[in-house]
């Protein structure tokens, strides 16, 4: 029983150690790119019937956690065993720990530090009393390159190398802030994460519901850590992280706008500058408005442009262009301490979807225009077909009592010049709204 029982542990582990060579070494030779081989080592594990790693402390990490952490470190390794064995070819043993911002507290002491490395590049201990440097065996034995360690030693030329100081006191109490910032906003991602894997496959919709806004609300709050760093600003992870750029030319200007990091499709304007959190904010009511229209169709949504107020073709908060199925936000929305004054035209001012839910009111009229009539090429010949089905339904309105002078100044102004559409789609806004 005893020998079936270590047979078992051992296949076991010989699968941990087969899998992780295979992806580190699918990475190191460029075969793949990291994240192809923390996939492929995920793919693995999960074939091989293993779908958790917990360690002999009683944590208990997701497989993909695993094989990031596990990657990283044989990565790692890897890379220091070639160097090493580089110098000694040279016949250098020295090394010195190069600085960085943000170190952890576990590597920030060895900062700028000079070693012996003993461990790759064939350093002794004789040497190390001869030159007066510490081992570099010593530093990894309290701490040094533990798991997912972003620190790395390079070559130290005695009488070439320009050796770094090392951190203060001080300046080591501001890199563990700086430290302890990144810890809490990484824990704050990882329950984004649960809680979105949870809204998505649970079967109940106000499971979905509830778990979608713990994970908004994660979201928030780890949006909310901005790391300091030496010029006392605040900085933001970048929202547009892709390569996707769209080029449109406005009062003979071109326009790059880069695709976003986000729910729906949203673009920004290179001349526009937005939090992370507000633009998350924005991204999620774009969602809500979605959810009030109803059922749609996914794959007709417009393009989503955020511009900023010099772009705009007009002076508008807002425009959605049919033919195009293009919708323009003027960036001004995001940058104003009052938004009830900027809207207090239209229906419902006080509500920061309003705007937008006035916009996609319109795209839907065109979506179901387009499908029944095809798409949009004439936009006057559009608009009078709006005007003529929309006047119809204000009529019905009037009939019934309803007064549409009091929808908003907007409505009002757009009826008295016949544009029936708008008005009766800020008549739609304010029933949605129920303002």
């Amino acid at each position: 029983m005893n020998k079936a029982e270590y047979a078992v542990l051992r296949r076991a582990d010989d699968q941990y150690r087969q899998i992780i060579y295979n992806a580190q070494v699918y990475a190191n030779t460029g075969a793949g790119t990291y994240a192809k081989a923390v996939d492929m080592a995920t793919r693995d594990f999960l074939r091989a019937g293993i779908n958790s790693i917990e360690y002999k402390n009683g944590s208990r990490h997701t497989i993909s956690d695993y094989a990031d952490m596990a990657i990283k470190t044989a990565a790692k390794r890897a890379y220091l065993q070639g160097e090493g064995e580089m110098r000694r070819g040279w016949g250098i043993s020295t090394v010195i720990l190069n600085k960085r911002s943000c170190p952890c507290p576990l590597c920030a002491p060895f900062v700028g530090k000079i070693f012996i490395d003993d461990v790759w590049s064939g350093g002794t201990a004789e040497e190390a009393r001869a030159k007066g440097y510490p081992l570099l065996s010593e530093a990894i034995a309290q701490g040094l390159y533990h798991p997912r360690c972003k620190d790395v030693h390079t070559t130290y030329f005695e009488d070439i190398t320009t050796s770094e100081e090392s951190y203060s006191k001080k300046e080591l109490d501001e890199q563990k802030e700086k430290y302890t910032a990144e810890e809490k906003q990484a824990y704050c991602k990882r329950q984004e994460k649960r809680f979105s894997r949870m809204s998505k496959y649970s079967l109940d919709a106000d499971n979905r519901r509830m778990y979608g806004a713990r994970a908004e609300q994660w979201r928030e709050k780890a949006d909310s850590f901005s790391i300091p760093n030496d010029s006392k600003v605040q900085y933001y992870k970048p929202i547009t992280e892709t390569k996707e750029i769209e080029r449109l030319i406005r009062k003979d200007k071109e326009i790059t706008l880069r695709k976003t990091t986000s729910s729906n499709d949203i673009y920004l304007s290179e001349s526009v500058k937005i939090k992370r959190k507000a633009f998350r904010k924005f991204d999620t009511n774009i969602s809500e408005v979605y959810k009030l229209l109803g059922k749609i169709d996914s794959v007709n949504k417009p393009k989503i442009y955020i511009i900023a107020p010099a772009e705009m073709t007009s002076n508008a908060v807002a425009s959605y262009q049919p033919i195009e199925n293009i919708l323009n936000i003027n960036s001004v929305l995001f940058n104003t301490d009052n938004l009830k004054e900027l809207q207090k035209d239209f229906a419902c001012p006080d509500s920061e979807i309003s705007t937008i839910l006035h916009e996609l009111i319109h795209w839907r009229d065109a979506y179901e225009y387009k499908r029944k009539f095809g798409e949009i090429t004439d936009f006057s010949k559009y608009i009078e077909y709006l005007n003529k089905k929309f006047a119809t339904k204000l009529e019905k309105l009037q009939k019934k009592g309803y007064n549409i002078y009091d929808i908003s100044p907007y409505a009002k102004k757009q009826y008295s010049i016949g544009r029936f559409d708008e008005t009766y789609t800020e008549y739609r806004t304010k029933e949605l709204l129920k303002g």
